[in-house]
């Protein structure tokens, strides 16, 4: 019995060696992975292109597309900020109006020729020769002269003292060697030193490649880029429906269909309206009606009414996402109750549903409005209604753009609808400086007078931030000018892109090439 035993624990033993071996040694069946396959292109659309190049395009699609292929000096980033880009120096000589600008070494543009300072004297000059045809001429007006220091060191001389420069250093710099004597407007050829450059074109789309010389590193996997070019008018998100591009930019409602079908990043653009006082109307020179006004409008009922939700609304001329925007400021919701205490506290006061008066005056107030902008009449009834509720009659006046222009430089008005394209940086606010060309309201304060001067020549970015702070405290409380909102705009992709844009109003497909994007099946 004993021998059997055993006998049976030599062969357990044997057959468990054989089993081990043959798990371990003998070559087994594909284990299936659930692996997602990664694509590494999309495409993006231009509706309506003008010219290709972006130092004469005026087309906001080609700008932004653009922007892939070209670098400038500085980049903007999300929090509105200059970072230096293609510069690796920007800083201000003490005391003067100068500038010296170092670029980084070994930056190559795609047709591998190196990038110097020639290249950059050579677009601003382009841009200067261009004048107000050129979307960047405003950048570089205040620039005196131009000159070359050695083969990567350049500097500026400006006309007068200007914080917000480098902010001005993003128009895209062109290779000299090649557009020196070519037709801008006639032009097709894309040669930058950008993130993506362009490998061929017909008439009817544009094929982009990951530029493998980049500057910088990418941390995704989308490499190849199709712009389609549409020569008609067309609603960009209907071209994202129809699957023939992957990935949008639209300041139109989209409807609950777009925003649970889609990725989307939404960001601030420049585009801003409000109401300009005139200061110098007894009926409106107390901040306290002023305020009343503000807080009496249903500015987001308008964002929805007129803009199709895509707004915000702001009491300043600045823009919400800049890193110099005050957050801590009072927003003036919507809430006619303190409207009318505001009023019968300064002592216009009314009888049941009647008009308020003042010493046997009439709060009625004339409202200019530009009839050519888009909505300007029903924006300006909507306004009358809500101020008609607390008690304040508004006389709409209503001029085709001339007229307009003539009136606001007149003051022939009490409050005026006034529509804006900010930049990135907030120097709209140096418009409320006493006696500037652009001070349409008349306000006039020392101390904001004195924070603008300082702000002016500061260099700190700290001390910056503290000044405009300062001056936004100011505007928010004495409010010569009653901000209304500043559109948005949303760029919608596909699902299968994953990653979150870095859009912004001055870079749209901002980190696309840190997006990464899965097959469909």
């Amino acid at each position: 019995m004993k021998k059997i035993i055993k006998l049976l624990l030599v062969l357990l033993f044997i057959v468990g060696i054989v089993f081990l071996v043959m798990h371990f040694v003998m070559p087994k069946e594909e284990e299936t992975v659930d692996t997602k396959v990664e694509d590494e292109s999309v495409n993006i659309l231009v509706i309506n292109p003008d010219y290709l190049n972006p130092l004469v395009s005026t087309n906001k699609y080609v700008q932004d597309m653009s922007k892939l292929v070209f670098d400038g000096l500085v980049t903007i980033n999300s929090e509105l900020k200059p970072e230096n880009n293609l510069a690796k120096i920007i800083e201000p000589k003490e005391n003067t109006n100068e500038y010296r600008i170092v670029l980084k070494s070994n930056v190559k543009f795609h047709d591998d020729t190196e990038l110097t300072s020639d290249d950059v004297i050579f677009t601003i000059n382009k841009i200067t020769k261009l004048g107000e045809t050129s979307p960047y001429y405003n950048n570089i007006k205040n620039i005196e002269t131009v000159s070359k220091v050695n083969k990567y060191e350049l500097k500026l001389k400006l006309n007068a003292m200007d914080n917000f420069i480098a902010d001005k250093l993003t128009f895209p710099i062109l290779p000299e060697k090649y557009y020196a004597n070519r037709d801008l407007t006639k032009e097709q050829t894309y040669i930058g030193t950008g993130r993506y450059k362009l490998v061929s074109q017909t008439a009817d789309e544009l094929k982009l490649v990951y530029n493998e010389n980049y500057h910088k590193k990418h941390t995704g996997n989308i490499t190849n880029i199709t712009v389609k070019l549409i020569n008609k008018n067309i609603q960009g998100f209907e071209v994202l429906k129809s699957d023939d591009v992957d990935m949008v930019d639209t300041d139109v409602e989209v409807g609950a269909y777009g925003r649970s079908a889609f990725n989307s990043k939404r960001y601030s653009t420049g585009v801003f309206e409000g109401i300009i006082f005139n200061l110098k109307s007894e009926k409106v020179a107390d901040q306290n009606v002023r305020q009343a006004i503000l807080l009496a409008i249903n500015r987001d009922s308008m964002i929805e009414n007129y803009l199709g939700g895509y707004g915000i609304a702001t009491a300043l001329p600045i823009n919400p996402a800049s890193y110099l925007f005050n957050k801590g400021l009072p927003t003036y919701s919507f809430n006619p109750e303190k409207a009318q205490d505001l009023l019968n506290n300064t002592g216009w006061k009314r009888n049941e549903n009647e008009t308020r008066r003042k010493n046997g005056v009439v709060l009625s107030l004339n409202f200019l409005v530009n009839s050519d902008n888009e909505y300007a009449k029903e924006k300006a009834e909507f306004i009358a209604s809500n101020l008609r509720d607390i008690g304040i009659y508004v006389n709409i006046v209503l001029e085709d753009a001339e007229m307009y222009k003539v009136k606001l430089n007149k003051n022939d008005y009490d409050m005026v609808l006034t529509k804006w394209a900010l930049s990135s940086y907030p120097e709209f606010l140096y418009y409320f400086e006493t006696n500037t060309e652009k001070n349409y309201s008349g306000f006039s304060n020392e101390e904001f007078d004195y924070l603008v001067y300082m702000a002016k020549r500061e260099v700190l970015d700290i001390k910056v931030e503290e000044y405009f702070s300062d001056m936004q405290k100011l505007l928010n409380s004495y409010l010569p000018m009653a901000g209304l909102y500043i559109k948005t705009s949303t760029v919608y992709y596909d699902r299968e892109i994953k990653g979150e844009m870095g859009s912004n109003m001055v870079d749209v497909y901002r980190g696309i090439e840190n997006m990464t994007k899965e097959a469909s099946n």
